[in-house]
């Protein structure tokens, strides 16, 4: 009997001493973190994840580099937004080769009302990962899925979630494609926004990327973006070297940064300073609905912010095509160096690629009201609103800027129809406060119209600070001082 005692007890402690070597060392702890030295290490660390042990409060350590053809990543940690790594995951300054498409929905990646496909090197996270490079490829797609997220480090962050991304970079090319919405980011795809989040808010510092970026929906909403596609996250000392492109989307946003900042309260708590971005930006698309399209050089679309030192050399284009479904909101499209559109608050910024916009509006009859396209070497549309202010200041421009609209419309249009460039900004419309000042140009200014529309009453300008301002009644308006220009604004109507 003791015999028998005694060899269960020997072979329960070689179990908890297997158990406590599981990975290649460590015991989780800070000081001692489980260590991660192959492609098994990492699938252990996937399966315990997506079973449901998130590590909450556990450390771990990649020990080298993951990235010959035995060592490829191909399997998801944290595969849904149910099974979420919430630990700290520290790359070494290593390298990981991945091969990730994710295309399966199961229950567990249904939350929020939909079905959420997640790919990355982490699908979905509440935690941090810093020090960790990705190469390769990363896809999520699924035509089921109604959010597809692709990040080449991060799919998903959590809502509220405690942790930042640091020392990071992309070189992977990453793609979401969806019906419904698509986010793709180099470094993370989605931040998760909360309107009246407090605290906690998510950073992502020091990262780059240098791969290509896509994003493409068969009728939703797409936001892409060198560092991360959309949410809600303050960013620092990051910077884009991979095209970003954008298709098929009925409505969405990219940028050689972030894509769209989603979140309408507490504007000023989101960051953005010292990042640049020296690709191409591109969003070309045909859109059934009434909206607007942006891409800028830093984010595409700001519901708010605080943008300092930031800086754009890549071409930015906008070009969307209306082909004239039933509608009376705004349509259009909007470029800037290093904002599409939106609100916030801009300084020592500048723009030195080629940034324009193009719109193709054709219909056979209904209201056309509010057809605009803009273009600016900084932002295409400073889109104030009634509730907030926006400056931009000390920022400059040497970069081409130009905007062009086509009407086909064979029946008469008694709406307002806006193409505008201008050299610091294109449109600064609906705002009680905004002002522009100590900024100059440089670039070249073209606005074109090419209408066809019987007895329409197109509104086309080009300004070397802002080619059209709007003011509604309150406030002091928009002022522009102490600027300058010294180029050529030009405007065409082909008709």
């Amino acid at each position: 009997m003791n015999k028998h005692i005694s060899s269960i007890i020997v072979a329960l402690l070689a179990c908890c001493s297997a158990a406590a070597q599981s990975f290649s060392g460590g015991n989780g702890s800070a000081a001692n973190p489980f260590l991660i030295s192959s492609r098994e290490n990492m699938e252990e660390l996937a399966t315990a994840v997506n079973g449901g042990n998130g590590y909450s409060g556990k450390y771990f350590l990649l020990t080298r580099d993951l990235t010959s053809e035995d060592d490829t990543i191909r399997t998801v940690i944290g595969n849904s937004t149910v099974n979420v790594f919430r630990g700290t995951f520290d790359g070494g300054g290593h390298e990981v080769a991945v091969n990730i498409n994710v295309t399966s929905v199961t229950s567990d990646t249904y939350r929020y009302g939909a079905y959420y496909v997640c790919a990355g090197v982490f699908g979905c996270i509440a935690g941090t990962i810093k020090n960790l490079g990705v190469s390769g490829s990363v896809s999520a797609s699924n035509p089921s899925a109604v959010y597809a997220h692709a990040g080449g480090i991060v799919a998903f962050v959590e809502l509220n979630a405690l942790g930042s991304i640091s020392m990071c970079y992309n070189a992977a090319s990453v793609s979401s494609s969806s019906t419904a919405y698509t986010f793709s980011g180099g470094i993370c795809s989605y931040v998760q926004s909360d309107n009246y989040l407090q605290n906690n808010i998510y950073s992502i510092s020091n990262c780059y990327n240098i791969g290509n970026i896509i994003s493409s929906s068969a009728g939703g909403s797409d936001n892409a973006g060198g560092i991360y596609g959309a949410g809600f996250a303050s960013i620092s000392n990051c910077y884009n070297k991979g095209s970003i492109s954008m298709t098929g989307a009925w409505n969405g946003a990219v940028g050689g940064i972030y894509g769209h900042s989603i979140i309408t309260n507490l504007t000023d708590s989101l960051r953005v300073s010292n990042c640049f971005n020296v690709d191409s930006v591109d969003f070309s698309t045909v859109l059934n609905k009434d909206v607007v399209a942006h891409s800028g050089g830093i984010s595409g679309r700001n519901n708010g912010g605080i943008f300092s030192n930031c800086y754009n050399s890549g071409s930015v284009s906008t070009s969307v095509s209306f082909p004239g479904s039933s509608g009376s909101g705004l349509r259009g499209s909007g470029s800037g160096g290093i904002f599409g559109g939106g609100a916030g608050t801009y300084s020592e910024c500048y723009n030195t690629g080629e940034i324009s916009a193009s719109s193709s509006f054709a219909s056979g009859s209904f209201n056309c009201n509010d057809r605009a396209t803009f273009s600016g070497g900084i932002g295409g549309s400073l889109n104030i609103g009634a509730t907030y202010s926006a400056n931009i200041s000390n920022c400059y421009n040497t970069g081409n800027v130009s905007s062009y609209s086509s009407y086909t419309y064979p029946s008469p249009c008694n709406g307002l129809i806006k193409t505008s460039s201008g050299g610091i900004c294109g449109n600064v419309d609906r705002g009680l406060d905004g002002d522009i000042f100590n900024c100059y140009n440089t670039g070249s200014i073209v606005s074109s119209v090419d209408n066809a529309i019987p007895n329409s009453k197109p509104i086309f300008s080009s300004g070397g600070i802002c080619g059209d301002i709007s003011q509604l009644p309150g406030g002091h308006g928009q002022r522009i001082y102490n600027c300058y220009n010294t180029a050529v604004a030009l405007i065409f109507n082909k008709n």
